[in-house]
């Protein structure tokens, strides 16, 4: 008997058919049967660990000789400051983290060539897009869900709300699902993995920030007070306000607001956009799925290939060969069986197409692997190209034209989103310089020339920086502009190159080093960002629980070590750097700015740009540190003899 349409549409929309069908069974599987899987677990356990016992040996050591009633009262503030501590690493981790999960969801199908298979299933697109999104978050929530036992542990001190330990989950998980979400949707369209999950963290960190800062930025330059739930739009200022609210016991807000309602409605805000994302990805693997079904193929003629060439396609192809100048095969036709004048006709458009080029030969270089790296495109397409530097050009003149050039908040801003957004970037960028050749079977291939191990390393870590031009010459325009109209001393040019070339050559490298070590990209990815977070968030915040919990910011060698752990983030420098060049200031920079109460410590600019080409040389140095280590250790990890 026929199914009746309401049954049919309620298997259709069942949501447990949906997120837990076959693709979501096997993907879990899978990836838990991975040792990279259990390695991650372990090292977040680990580190969770580590983090709760410094803060209780420093609170601890702190009470100890105090008084019975001294003694409680210190340990009523362990718990605020470890949940506080923990949430923002949960935050930025997450957030991170969901999209390198999921770039690779729908690009490693295509790659693998089973996408068509899976395309032949009863499935659906919205059950596939689904349980490819749910079983990656299944391995984001496990991360998450480590250290709810120690929040909730060390309760027992008091001093914490369950509310507070809710307010950060809520917060990590719901950024998390933006990301993954956003990953899976552009994993659809992209070639690598990796390529697909720095975009999306790109844009997740664009989403939480961008309409925050261009809101204050319009309000201060029309001197009201920006709208308050514009901050309800941005998780990093949703969890400022629950930590302001954790270590402070309550926060101001506007009529009939609560806590809960500031990280619920942020909460609600950022699943909102991933649902969006989510029904995007189902819309566009359904186009996918339909022109698979329908036997779409590449159109006659060349396309061009990953190296930047064009190669020939249609009849020839599988040859290798240009197809014969009459168009005609050995039987007098084309091999899909056309006539010989539609082959004729065929050819004459391509010696046209030549003819314009001017029929140049490729020279290949005695460095084939840079010289192939160099070519790679950045976008897939040009208009890519073009659409990301008018949408930029004309958001940086709404902003000059609202705002101002004059104003310091403004060079703030650009300068804060242009450096999270390049590091984001770079953190995946070179994920796939080795791991990415093993993945496309190419990496044998490679290994049989006569390359030497830095001819290989050299060519990917310089193609992998190459790739990263975007970003900082977006920030770099803006800052020339500022400069030549008189805005900004023209050596914070100098500043931020020293500032942000460092960084970025240093996750370049150990990405390449990574990658090397690795076999998946994604593994590379997270290595290369638990670095960056090591060494950018939980070195500062290591200082300030060892400074608050034994009292050492007293001492002056430990008071220049946490001005040296914020001096080597590259946010803070670059905002600091940016601001203080500023031609209606003093020209001058302070310890201050970074440290605590030292503002004799003040030093001039050519202090300041010695600092900071010292400390960009460092990272410069680190980097290829990194892929000197990787020929070093090539042939251990590469699989070669000799």
């Amino acid at each position: 008997m026929r199914t009746p349409a309401w049954r049919a549409l309620g298997r259709r929309l069942n949501p447990v058919a949906m997120l837990l069908g076959p693709v979501f069974q096997h993907e879990v599987r899978v990836m838990g049967r991975r040792a990279g899987t259990y390695w991650m677990r372990g090292l977040a356990a680990l580190g969770l660990a580590g983090v709760g016992a410094i803060a209780l040996a420093s609170a601890w050591d702190a009470v100890a000789a105090a008084s019975p009633v001294a003694t409680l009262q210190g340990l009523q503030q362990i718990a605020p400051i470890l949940s506080v501590v923990v949430g923002w690493f949960q935050l930025i981790a997450l957030g991170l983290a969901a999209p390198l999960l999921t770039g690779a969801s729908i690009c490693d199908e295509r790659r693998k060539g089973t996408l068509a298979a899976l395309m032949t299933t009863p499935l659906t697109a919205a059950q596939i897009v689904l349980g490819k999104l749910a079983s990656r978050l299944v391995q984001v929530a496990i991360l998450g869900l480590l250290a709810v036992p120690l929040l909730l542990g060390i309760r027992i001190f008091g001093g914490l709300e369950p509310e507070a330990v809710l307010a950060f989950m809520a917060l990590s998980m719901s950024v998390a699902f933006l990301g993954g979400s956003l990953g899976v949707l552009l994993s659809i369209r992209a070639r690598r993995g990796v390529s697909a999950a720095g975009a999306a963290a790109a844009v997740v960190v664009a989403l939480n920030t961008g309409p925050l800062l261009l809101v204050a930025l319009l309000s201060a330059a029309s001197g009201t007070a920006p709208p308050a739930w514009i901050f309800l739009t941005s998780a990093p200022m949703a969890a400022g306000l629950v930590s302001v609210w954790v270590l402070e016991g309550s926060v101001t807000f506007p009529a009939l607001w609560t806590i809960t309602h500031v990280w619920g409605a942020c909460a609600a805000w950022n699943a909102g956009l991933g649902v969006l994302a989510c029904a995007w990805s189902v819309a566009a693997l359904r186009r996918a799925m339909r022109r698979e079904a329908e036997g779409a193929a590449p159109p006659a003629g060349r396309v061009r290939a990953a190296g930047g060439s064009r190669l020939p396609t249609g009849a020839g192809a599988e040859r290798g060969a240009e197809p014969p100048a009459s168009g005609v095969g050995p039987a007098g036709a084309s091999e899909a069986g056309t006539p010989a004048r539609e082959g004729a006709a065929s050819a004459a458009p391509a010696r046209r197409r030549r003819a314009r080029s001017g029929a140049r030969e490729r020279v290949v270089s005695d460095r084939p692997v840079l010289w192939r790296e160099l070519r790679q495109r950045t976008f897939r397409q040009p208009w890519m190209a073009w659409v990301a530097v008018l949408a930029s050009a004309g958001l940086l003149l709404f902003l000059y034209a609202e705002v101002g050039l004059h104003t310091q908040e403004l060079h703030a801003v650009i300068s804060v989103i242009g450096v999270i957004l390049a590091l984001a970037v770079a953190l995946s960028a070179a994920g796939a310089a080795v791991a990415g050749e093993r993945e496309d079977r190419t990496w044998d291939v490679l290994l049989t020339t006569a390359l030497t191990p830095r001819q290989i390393l050299s060519g990917k870590f310089l193609g992998a920086l190459r790739r990263l031009w975007v970003v900082p010459a977006i920030l770099g325009a803006h800052l020339a502009v500022s400069a030549a109209a008189g805005f900004l001393h023209p050596i914070a040019l100098v500043h931020a190159a020293a500032i942000l070339a460092g960084p970025l050559l240093m996750l370049t490298g150990t990405g390449v080093l990574f990658s090397l070590i690795c076999r998946r990209p994604q593994v590379a990815s997270v290595l290369n960002l638990l670095l960056a977070l090591g060494l950018w968030v939980g070195l500062p915040v290591g200082v300030l629980v060892l400074g608050e919990g034994f009292d050492w910011f007293r001492v002056d060698w430990f008071e220049d070590l946490a001005a040296g752990a914020f001096l080597i983030n590259p946010v803070p420098m670059l905002a600091v750097a940016v601001v203080e060049a500023h031609t209606d200031e003093a020209f001058a920079w302070s310890w201050s700015s970074l440290s605590y109460d030292t503002p004799e410590a003040t030093f001039g600019a050519t202090s300041m740009t010695a600092l900071t080409l010292l400390v960009g040389a460092l990272y410069a140095g680190a980097g290829v540190l990194a892929v000197h280590l990787g020929c070093r250790w090539f042939l251990r990890f590469s699989g070669r003899t000799s």
